[in-house]
């Protein structure tokens, strides 16, 4: 197996997968975007035989033109692995474009580059608990066998142990990215952060309260989310907690996020919540979303057919 690992880009991924390769024994050869009309005169040294792997680490709308401007005319068999399928689901990079005797894997960590680097290091030479997106598409039948064992090896270089490698096509896993991004860990995290951070302030809540409050809570419940599963965590948390989730999962069905947290504000501000709490109609909605919660759980953990 090649031991030469061809690296476009080395941005928060790139350094994290060249310091991890370089400790496994692998020789990285580093390629910034600018110096990328290098990688054919690097590829055609090596043996036409043997596998030659070309990580795509660069950014999404670069990925087509490094392949299409410097790979394409690489006569060796040519395994192209990228750390996210958009250039695949957007068509920039159509699977169909590749040369014959090229691959087209996907390898997407689900870590950003510091977290992947620090998991590997603390726990190299044994696998660490991360997991990643795992996909091949090869034309070639006769070298799928020799592709596949190619990503394998990397993935484990990398740290991955088998059963943490989700089989996952490139557009589901784009698809899988830009729903939790845009739905909840960006568009709707950075949304309810600011709504929630304003009613606040305009609540006269102390600015380094506030912080404590909103960043330092949300990274408690994520943790939580993830040593424990959704049902668990739900249950876990306060009475109150429990009242909030049922009473704000009704506003937010009713109106914006905005308005929703705005709304919710002045009942917490003019003692309705308390009100609300006391009455106790919460207490079988919220058993209703335990038990919702928990079949997410058991739909979570089911393993690819």
């Amino acid at each position: 197996m090649n031991s030469v690992i061809h690296l476009v880009g080395r941005g928060s991924q790139g350094r994290a997968w060249d310091e991890c390769l370089r400790r496994t024994g692998r020789q990285v050869l580093v390629y910034h975007r600018g110096n990328s009309a290098s990688l054919p005169s690097g590829l055609s040294s090596r043996s036409r035989d043997q596998v030659q792997i070309v990580v795509l680490a660069c950014a999404d709308d670069a990925i087509a033109s490094v392949y299409n401007e410097h790979l394409r005319s690489v006569d060796a068999p040519l395994l192209c692995v990228l750390l996210h399928g958009f250039a695949v689901y957007s068509g920039s990079l159509p699977k169909t474009a590749l040369a014959s005797n090229h691959a087209l894997a996907l390898l997407a960590p689900k870590a950003i580059g510091p977290e992947l680097r620090t998991e590997f290091f603390e726990h190299f030479p044994h696998p660490h608990d991360l997991k990643a997106a795992l996909h091949l598409e090869a034309n070639s039948e006769l070298l799928r066998e020799t592709f596949r064992e190619a990503l394998s090896t990397l993935a484990r270089d990398l740290g991955f142990a088998t059963h943490n490698l989700i089989p996952a096509t490139f557009e589901k896993e784009t698809v899988g990215d830009l729903i939790s991004e845009q739905g909840l860990l960006c568009g709707g995290v950075f949304t309810l952060l600011d709504a929630t951070l304003e009613r606040m302030m305009d609540a006269g809540v102390p600015p380094r309260l506030a912080r404590e409050e909103c960043f330092k809570e949300l990274e408690l419940i994520a943790k939580m989310l993830t040593s424990k599963g959704f049902s668990p965590t739900f249950q876990a948390i306060s009475a109150a907690a429990k009242a909030g989730t049922v009473r704000m999962r009704e506003l937010l069905e009713k109106f914006p996020a905005r308005s929703a947290i705005h709304q919710a504000s002045q009942e917490i501000l003019n003692k309705e919540f308390v009100t609300f709490f006391e009455n106790n109609r919460w207490k079988p909605l919220a058993a209703e979303l335990a038990a919702r919660f928990e079949k997410w759980d058991k739909k979570l953990e089911e393993s690819p057919k």
